[in-house]
């Protein structure tokens, strides 16, 4: 028994267009080399297995045929947010601050880099001593608190005596600084940081480059 006409046409117009969508969506990742379509997880996963650099984050969703979207473009983070949280989230697993580059000059760059601090000195508590800035302080896990005024007193422990200089690096807003950490994670931390300092002169006000948040109590 034949179809309507009518629903004859609709239903080869429906093929036609998934199969334009296919077409279209082989193009896009074979030829033009644009991540496949999918969520910021699965675009820097994507990304990661497949030795792709980052900035093709930037790229997620581009020239996607635009249908659903209608359904769903008011919902949810917007398409600029979500290239950005992948560029991080890539950042992140691959422990390499440079990749937070690609998110300055803004604060989220800023924050990809400081959340790297933990993966550089991970079995180490340090910092300044809150009663006594000139004091650096580090604790191991499980062992005692040390404290100096002098990073030499901690190069003993080439991670407490490398995070020692890159504090004091940051206070002093010193990229030269920097070159003076042995610890390699550790230095190349440093130097992106003070990077971003020396390059992007609107952001030294943020709370990462050490920016006191105002207090509510008088």
């Amino acid at each position: 028994m034949r179809l309507p006409k009518p629903l004859e046409a609709i239903i080869i117009g429906m093929i036609l267009f998934v199969a334009i969508i296919i077409f279209w969506e082989g193009v896009r990742r074979l030829v033009l080399g644009y991540p496949p379509a999918g969520s910021p997880e699965d675009t820097a996963a994507w990304v990661m297995e497949n030795n792709k650099h980052p900035d093709l984050c930037f790229k997620m969703g581009a020239l996607s045929i635009p249908f659903p979207a209608p359904l769903y473009s008011k919902m949810g983070p917007s398409t600029e947010s979500n290239r950005k949280l992948c560029v991080f989230l890539i950042a992140q697993k691959m422990k390499d601050p440079r990749i937070c580059e690609l998110l300055l000059p803004g604060e989220y760059g800023l924050a990809c880099i400081s959340d790297l601090w933990p993966e550089v000195l991970p079995e180490d508590g340090c910092g300044w001593d809150v009663s006594n800035p000139k004091i650096f302080q580090c604790r191991h896990i499980g062992g005692p608190l040390r404290k100096s005024a002098i990073c030499n007193d901690f190069s003993d422990n080439v991670k407490q005596f490398s995070a020692c200089i890159s504090y004091t690096a940051s206070r002093d807003k010193s990229l030269e600084q920097c070159k003076n950490i042995p610890d390699a994670d550790i230095r190349l931390f440093c130097q992106i940081k003070m990077k971003a300092w020396m390059d992007y002169p609107e952001l030294r006000d943020s709370f990462y480059f050490g920016k006191q948040i105002p207090s509510d109590n008088p």
